[in-house]
């Protein structure tokens, strides 16, 4: 299982992924989990990037 934040896009009836962002740690030894939050701030740069 792996936790992912997604950037969504509704018109209608459809529903179009834009981007997605992994909830994860880079390794076990970190004082702070990943979190939502995080994962938003990084997907908003990858989002903005691609504009």
């Amino acid at each position: 299982m792996h936790h992912v934040l997604e950037a969504k896009l509704v018109v209608g009836d459809m529903v179009f992924s834009i981007a997605s962002e992994f909830i994860e740690n880079e390794s076990e030894n970190v004082s702070k989990q990943d979190c939502e939050l995080k994962a938003f701030d990084r997907l908003a740069k990858k989002i903005k990037k691609n504009i």
